[in-house]
């Protein structure tokens, strides 16, 4: 468990804060993509504004740049 344990947690203090920042910004993320997607299904077959799915597109499509620049913040060397 020891090994596992090392190979999985980030070794330096530096590695340490980088993870629990990306930890940070990919928490909300996940959860306003995962309300998206459930607020999508749920509006499904309804009689809904064709701007509600407008709104909800401009809603997912931000959603993907955000995520894609934190995808590459975290690839990215640390500065610390």
């Amino acid at each position: 468990m020891d090994e596992l344990r090392s190979r999985l947690e980030p070794a330096t203090p530096e590695q340490r804060a980088h993870a629990a920042r990306m930890h940070e910004l990919r928490s909300p993320l996940t959860v306003v993509v995962a309300r998206v997607q459930l607020l999508r299904r749920r509006l499904r077959g309804g009689d809904v504004p064709a701007r509600v799915h407008d709104d909800l597109e401009a809603i997912e499509a931000a959603l993907a740049r955000l995520t894609a620049a934190v995808e590459r913040l975290d690839r990215s060397p640390q500065s610390d």
